[in-house]
């Protein structure tokens, strides 16, 4: 699943789109969307973190951890004023906090 995400989702700029580069019948790379905020379903780079955070647990693998990170950092500036649609967002952070209290190494910038 990570792989996939990566090799297909991934922006270098930060977070996911919504479509893979490889789809023959996804939309242009500039009509992808990167959507983090819940609208009539949860966001997906939200729930991307909080797959990877998973990941992380599972696995013991750290990097993932980071990546969830990374993700939410992305998109960190945008919750102001998110309101009620920040909720899928702000429960994927609120696991990354509780990750650190709970002995987890911290993540230094990559």
């Amino acid at each position: 699943l990570a792989a996939v995400l990566e090799a297909s989702y991934a922006d270098p700029l930060g977070g996911y789109f919504d479509a893979a580069v490889a789809d023959p019948s996804a939309p242009a790379v500039a009509d992808r969307t990167k959507q983090v905020f819940d609208d009539i379903l949860p966001g997906g780079n939200a729930w991307t973190a909080r797959v990877l955070l998973r990941l992380a647990e599972a696995t013991g693998d750290a990097s993932y951890r980071r990546r969830a990170e990374a993700v939410l950092e992305a998109f960190a500036g945008g919750v102001d004023g998110a309101g009620v649609r920040a909720s899928t967002f702000l429960g994927a952070a609120r696991e990354v906090l509780a990750s650190r209290t709970q002995g987890a190494p911290p993540i230094s910038p990559p």
